[in-house]
């Protein structure tokens, strides 16, 4: 008789569900809302505001550093291992002040789409990705600081 684990019984049960594992249903949904959210008004908006009129031209402003960019300017990202990336993304980044939920907590769109402002796109912040990447870290330790308190 062959021996059944509950890990395989689980994953068998997901199928079951979502015609795949769980993970990567979350992941799913989670990327065709992010689509809906990259055409948002509040985050256009959230990217007018960061710019600014310099030497007769506009440029985009980092919130936190004050880096300035071209509109729409891309660049090669260093990766872990210390080569470029082979795509260039843009140098400015909408970040969420506010970290989003789970895909199945009920206040996931709110928090998504920074409704519970008044002002949505006060939700937002523009970021180069260095301060991105910075204020990812940050929140990172600061989650595992909290686990090892518990």
């Amino acid at each position: 008789m062959k021996k059944v684990s509950k890990a395989s019984i689980k994953r068998e049960m997901e199928h079951e569900l979502y015609g795949c594992s769980r993970a990567k249903y979350k992941a799913r949904i989670r990327a065709v809302i992010r689509q809906l959210w990259q055409w948002s008004k509040p985050r256009k908006e959230a990217f007018r505001r960061a710019r600014k009129k310099y030497n007769g031209s506009t440029v985009e402003v980092c919130e936190m550093c004050g880096e300035t960019y071209e509109p729409n300017e891309k660049e090669f990202m260093v990766r872990k291992d210390g080569n470029l990336s082979k795509k260039k993304v843009a140098c400015l980044v909408c970040h969420h002040k506010e970290q989003i939920p789970d895909v199945f907590e009920p206040d996931f769109m709110v928090k998504m789409f920074c409704e519970q402002f008044e002002n949505p796109s006060d939700g937002y912040m523009i970021l180069c990705n260095d301060c991105h990447y910075k204020v990812h870290n940050e929140e990172k330790k600061e989650e595992s600081d909290n686990e090892e308190e518990l």
